[in-house]
């Protein structure tokens, strides 16, 4: 049996690489209608179009425009032609298409049976056409005329527009049959003949017409005329709908018209000035047919993905109309192909089940290892639904078309595309390959795909690969090998090993996997020694042509042993440097550095390695190296010697890596490289990654199986890694270098400095042994050598002390040198000096202490005592100044903070009184004297100046309180009063009595009312008393204003003329009056009201302008109200009208408001005087408002 005897169709019958939607030969359609394959995904995008057209047979929609998308492949040509079949129910050699498609035994659905009645009534008149095959870039086309001619032809008429408006009107006139008659008796062909041939027609019409239509249309001038008039008629998508609508409304064979445009995507993107015609187009059809005009468009990218159009603005008005979006993607390709062509019939079916049953644990292994992506061993009915191929071949292929596919450019790829059917299709009957014809158990290997691919791939790497069976024994194989890791190394999730390679030359089921891979293993080693392919790592890689040239190159470049020498010692010093960390050594950590041939990359290392490399062994051998190291090394107690032994590998490596160096260098030179160059020249530079990657673990090797030498004595290294044997070595070295280091082995931490400072002594982890009884120990051995290196220096620095007890023989870690001496200072044995300044006590230098590089810059002194004379008085003056006693040990602390504390308080009082211009100058000398004092380097000067400076200090500090605490009293108080005092003075008019106080507080200083309480009191009381009185007057004309203002709107608003205007008007005319009324709720504290900020004599002034402004807003209306006659309506205002005088009165200012009534007489009395001043302003005034 051979293999295309398995299959249910004929493996070898044609099958057409693209579909075609305008090919209607039957024989084609028939066969794309029987092997369309229904997967569950195209069912549901079948289901809901369907669903959308019967939707719209039983109400109006403007949803008719539908967007298929799917990239090449995915079969949306196919898709759209078989939609155009089951629309238009043809029947096609007496079959309908619908019975085909929807056989209960090809698809499943009951949603289809729903659907097909409704679909039946629609009688749509079906057009279809692939867009660019209708384009002319060398004519006025757009898609308007393009669709405009295509709907004409399929109803009979001329494809050019101009005649086929002819065509209608001849018909209109009921002409167009005699017309069509003449043309055949005189010309002996028939019109169509003649329409479509534009060389031809004009002619043609002229005789025709002049000579049998002259009633209708004239003389042969008019009649030019007349075909010059048709031929400038503008095709508009207006005028196709319209006229697709009439057409539609005559016609009773035809209920709907669809049309069918495939590429339209495209088509598009290339042409972007016809977006706009097209987007007018199914703009007009959506709303302007009912329902009843369709398009089905096809492109390859999504609506959403169309990136080159995706800024228009009219691309998003036409995507708007695009209400159904179907996407179609390759996602079932699989069951296609196996429905297509791998499909069994039932006889090969059973004997291919057999095979499986009997050989599964054979056909499990055949898969990949350590791949990415997890590939499932076959199961039997993956077996048989996918021979001659394995399940896995189907899952890589439409990657490996996409990845050789889009990968093109000029100098790598070219020739025609391959869809996976295409290309599965052409395995089982490409000539050479012959697949059809194989024994049964034969199987597709990976090198097949090759044949397919050989169009898409640069010319010099197929011909590279082909020429492999000549130049190498056992070629034909090496050559298929060859092939299949080529292609392999397209999938970067799948490692090109030799398992894997194995899998993809697997050829025949009845051969072992192991029988293959011995075959696989021999090829490759073949194919290594000819420079085809790569080894990396466990993996292969073949060479591209020009790769293969590029390696060429590379074995016949020269370098130097100087460079190869330079570059090993190089790779070597890099080693060293990442294990170049300190090493810890008890509490302490220890600087190690690293010295190879006259190259040191450490500074001032405890310990110094000294490396011998791989480029020393070019002079001399390992042994005469080993034996001058044991003799230089003797009496170097600081310097250990590392050696590795000979390793000739290093050297070939490092030659490599330079050699591909200097023909990338050389080829980057040249420049204008094609795509492949460049590639070729990354995976070089991945070469020279592994290159080094080997150098590297074979450089660490031998020194992880060398010796070190110290002090002339020889040793294995012997440790499992080259940072655990460094360590070990230090360790044991140290002692040697740092005989003093047992002093002080701990490394303190510098939160010991911390609870020194804070006086927690007994916390100390080191006490006990440097601190007794709470106290620093002297006599501890590490504590008297710093002490003792302070005093025999007179005066050090802190970066010379550290540096001295780091370095042998003490080795001490600084920040346990830093912890003694802070406790030193601590117990005021030292005092430390800091720009020029003494410090006996830590608060200003603390974190001098507490930060290593701060450490450094304090100069050390061992400390003087003070006078305990001076001592006394100053405690004495101290609690006299401050009015507190003070304990003798804290007092030099207390003094300096409580004199810092109150020269920040003397500078903010003298900041605040500044803003009023008070400057007492009993403030500027009592900061002078804060500074003197404060100013001092040592304690000893401190206290003398602040005795000295005492009886000043003291008088001035008695002022100091006083205002002091009249301002913590009441000098908020006294801004309040500040603030309103320009307020009271501008509106003096308005208030019952005079206020001299509150006058007098502008030109009075505040030091006057501090030495004045009674002045203070009586300022407060008469701004308290003005401010009630200024705050009543305010709220209550504020009120006035507000009230005014919304009466006026009232009556603007009763205004007929008012009525009449619109609402931006209407509210143009009334912001006058809103723009004056104020809701804002006053707040005492303000002096006002915050919102509207107006004064009182300004809220009196509103008040008044109310009736003028109120007028304006009339007139205003009045203008803009138009009569009949469009002349301005004015009215007259009355000439003999008085401006009405208005006179404002307060109660509590004119009528005596300070009045006791006791009786009915007193009221008599007091109203007839009210009475006798009303009557008076009367004289003067229209009217009176009282307060």
């Amino acid at each position: 049996m051979i293999i295309k005897d398995l299959f249910e169709y004929e493996i070898d019958r044609e099958i057409p690489e693209v579909i075609k939607l305008e090919d209607s030969e039957n024989t084609r359609v028939l066969q794309e209608l029987n092997e369309y394959v229904f997967t569950d995904a195209l069912l549901k995008k079948y289901e809901e179009i369907f669903q959308k057209i019967t939707k719209s047979t039983s109400e109006s929609t403007q949803n008719v425009n539908v967007w298929i998308s799917g990239y090449y492949g995915s079969g949306k040509s196919h898709f759209i032609k078989l939609l155009y079949h089951i629309l238009k129910n043809e029947h096609i050699n007496g079959i309908s298409p619908t019975e085909i498609l929807f056989n209960p035994k090809k698809v499943k659905s009951d949603k289809f049976d729903e659907y097909m009645p409704a679909l039946k009534q629609i009688s749509p008149l079906t057009i279809k056409f692939e867009i660019h095959s209708h384009y002319d870039p060398n004519t006025s086309e757009n898609i308007s005329r393009i669709i405009y001619s295509k709907f004409n032809e399929e109803i009979g008429y001329s494809k050019i527009p101009w005649i086929a408006r002819f065509e209608k009107e001849m018909e209109n006139q009921n002409l167009f049959e005699n017309f069509k008659n003449i043309i055949y008796c005189e010309k002996n062909a028939k019109w169509e003949y003649f329409r479509d041939n534009l060389t031809l027609v004009d002619a043609l019409l002229e005789d025709i017409l002049s000579k049998h239509f002259d009633e209708y249309y004239g003389d042969t001038e008019t009649i030019k005329n007349m075909l010059d008039s048709l031929k400038k008629i503008e095709v508009t998508p207006y005028m196709v709908t319209k006229e697709i609508m009439d057409y539609l409304s005559k016609n009773k064979t035809y209920n709907s018209v669809i049309f069918f445009i495939d590429e339209l995507g495209a088509y598009l993107k290339t042409y972007k000035k016809d977006v706009g015609t097209f987007q007018s187009l199914v703009e007009n059809f959506s709303k302007q047919g009912n329902g009843k005009i369709w398009t089905f468009v096809t492109s390859q990218d999504m609506l959403e993905g169309m990136v080159a159009l995706r800024n228009d603005e009219t691309f998003q008005k036409m995507a708007d109309r695009f209400n159904l979006k179907i996407h179609l993607n390759s996602e079932e390709i699989e069951k296609v192909l196996k429905d297509r062509i791998l499909l069994k019939n039932n006889a090969s079916k059973e004997i291919l089940d057999k095979y499986y049953l009997e050989n599964s644990g054979l056909i499990s292994r055949i898969r990949f290892k350590h791949s990415k992506r997890k590939f499932e061993s076959p199961s039997i009915d993956d077996f048989s639904a996918c021979y001659p191929f394995l399940n896995y071949q189907l899952k890589i292929i439409p990657e490996l078309i996409d990845e050789i596919r889009g990968k093109k450019s000029n100098e790598i790829l070219g020739g025609q595309e391959r869809t996976l059917l295409k290309l599965a299709h052409e395995i089982f009957n490409k000539k050479d390959l012959n697949l059809k014809n194989r024994d049964l158990y034969e199987l597709v290997t990976l090198d097949m795909l090759f044949y397919n691919f050989e169009s898409m791939i640069s010319s010099d790497t197929v011909r590279l690969l082909n020429n492999i069976t000549e130049n190498v024994d056992n070629g034909e194989f090496c050559s298929k090998v060859a092939k299949s890791i080529f292609l392999l190394q397209k999938l970067n999730y799948i490692p090109q090993t030799l398992e894997n390679i194995t899998v993809c030359n697997y050829g025949n089921l009845n051969y072992s996997l192991e029988e293959t891979q011995n075959m696989v293993l021999n090829a490759i080693e073949t194919l290594k020694d000819a420079n085809y392919i790569v080894n990396l790592g466990e993996e292969y890689r073949v060479h591209s042509a020009v790769e293969f040239g590029l390696e060429e190159e590379i074995l016949s470049e020269n370098v130097n042993e100087t460079e190869i020498l330079r570059k090993i010692r190089e790779i070597t010093k890099n080693i060293f440097l990442e294990n170049a960390s300190p090493v810890k050594v008890g509490d302490n950590s220890f600087e190690i550095g690293f010295e190879i041939k006259d190259m040191t990359f450490s500074k001032n290392p405890s310990v110094m390695y000294s490396v011998v490399t791989a480029a020393d062994y070019c002079l001399k051998c390992f042994e005469e190296i080993m034996n001058e190291k044991l003799i230089e090394s003797r009496g170097k107690n600081n310097i250990v010697y590392l050696i590795a032994p000979e390793n000739e590998q290093i050297f070939k490596n490092i030659e490599k890596i330079l050699k591909i160096e200097k023909i990338l260098d050389k080829k980057r030179n040249l420049g204008n490289l094609s795509y492949e160059e460049l590639m070729s020249l990354e995976l070089k530079e991945n070469e020279i990654k592994d290159l080094e990657s080997k150098v590297i673990l074979d450089i660490k090797k031998g020194y992880l199986e060398g010796h070190y030498i110290y002090n002339g004595i020889k040793e294995l290294f012997n440790d499992p890694t080259i940072r655990k044997g460094v360590e070990k070595i230090t360790k044991n070295v140290i002692p040697e270098i740092y005989p003093k280091y047992d002093m002080l082995p701990e490394k303190i931490s510098d939160s010991e400095i911390k609870k020194i400072f804070e006086g927690n002594n007994k916390t100390l982890s080191i006490n006990g042994k440097y601190f007794i009884n709470n106290k620093i120990n002297t006599k501890n051995p590490a504590v008297f050598e710093i002490f003792n290196k302070i005093k025999l220096s007179e005066r050090i620095m802190g970066k010379d002390l550290l540096k001295y007890f780091s370095s042998s023989p003490y080795g001490w870690s600084e920040s346990s040198i830093r912890v003694l001496v802070t406790a030193l200072f601590m117990e005021q044995t030292i005092y430390v000096s800091k720009n020029g300044l003494e410090f006996y006590l830590p608060d200003s230098v603390k974190s001098n202490f507490l930060n290593s590089n701060e450490f450094k810059k304090l100069e050390f002194i061992i400390k003087k005592s003070v006078n305990p004379e001076t001592l006394k008085k100053s405690i004495e003056n101290y609690e006299r100044i401050f009015e507190s006693s003070i304990e003798k040990e804290d007092f030099i602390a207390c003094l300096k903070n409580n004199i810092e504390k109150l020269g920040s308080e003397v500078s903010e009082l003298r900041s605040k009184l500044s803003s009023y211009r008070i400057n007492p100058s009993e403030l500027a000398n009592l900061s002078d004297i804060l500074w003197d004092i404060s100013n001092k380097k040592s304690d000893i000067e401190l206290l003398e100046k602040f005795n000295e400076l005492f009886d000043e200090f003291e008088k001035l500090m008695v002022k100091f309180k006083i205002l002091k605490y009249f301002l913590d009293k009441n000098f908020k108080k006294y801004e309040e009063i500040r603030a309103f005092t320009p307020e009271y003075l501008k509106n003096k008019g308005y208030f019952k009595n005079e206020y001299p106080e509150l006058v007098r507080s502008e030109q009075i200083k505040i030091i006057e009312y501090i030495n004045n309480p009674e002045s203070w009191s009586k300022l407060e009381k008469e701004y308290d008393n003005v401010y009630e009185e200024y705050f009543k007057i305010y709220s209550e004309l504020h009120e006035i204003k507000n009230q005014t203002y919304h009466n006026n709107i009232e009556k603007i608003m009763a205004m007929k003329e008012y009525a009449e205007l619109n609402m931006d008007k209407k509210e143009m005319t009334l912001k006058t009056m809103y723009s004056e009324i104020c809701d804002y709720i006053e707040d005492k504290k303000t002096h006002g009201c915050k919102n509207c900020r107006l004064t009182l004599k300004e809220l009196e002034l509103c008040i008044f302008g109310a009736d003028a402004k109120l007028k304006e807003v009339q007139n205003k209306i009045l203008e803009l109200v138009k009569d009949e006659n469009g002349s301005k309506i004015i009215r007259k205002e009355d000439p003999n009208a008085k401006k009405i005088r208005r006179k404002i009165l307060y109660l509590n200012k004119e009528f005596d408001a300070d009045q006791t009534i006791k009786s009915s007489e007193d009221i008599e009395e007091y109203l007839s005087k009210i009475r006798f001043k009303l009557q008076n302003f009367l004289k003067d005034n229209d009217e009176i408002y009282i307060r």
